[in-house]
């Protein structure tokens, strides 16, 4: 489990057309015909962050008053 990676989303539009790409996988070296069904979404690694927050007791407690 990789806790480091993660991935943005991106919804593609205009979807894509028919196409026969060139595969090599564990079959060995062919091309096949590929559809894709809407919706699409292009996965993009990125790595996250987390930024520090400043926590104190006061803060909560006004964040308590505002919501409650």
């Amino acid at each position: 489990m990789d806790t480091v990676t993660h991935y943005a989303v991106y919804p593609i539009n205009p979807h894509s057309d028919n196409f026969v790409p060139f595969v090599v996988d564990q079959f060995g070296p062919r091309q096949l015909f590929v559809t894709q069904v809407p919706p699409e979404y292009l996965f993009v690694p990125s790595t996250k962050v987390d930024l520090p927050t400043d926590v104190r007791k006061e803060h909560l407690s006004r964040l308590k008053q505002l919501y409650h």
